[in-house]
């Protein structure tokens, strides 16, 4: 429900800055899509798996933003 909630407070700024740029949608420029969405706990822990150290945070336009440093 967190992840939902937070989708919904993002989708405002994302609509505003598509409409200042004129941007179209995947589907009008024949983009492939899925709507098979991970939660942020699945996203988190995937990332933990394959890059020990990884700091995620939500991005505008539903997509993620990962830090990692490569150590050693």
């Amino acid at each position: 429900m967190l992840d939902w909630a937070i989708e919904a407070l993002r989708v405002v700024p994302a609509r505003i800055g598509s409409a200042l740029h004129h941007m179209q949608g995947s589907e009008e420029l024949g983009i492939p899509t899925s709507y098979e969405l991970s939660t942020m706990a699945e996203v988190r822990r995937m990332a933990a798996e394959e890059l020990p150290g990884a700091h995620l945070r939500p991005g505008l336009y539903y997509r993620y933003l990962l830090s990692w440093t490569k150590r050693g």
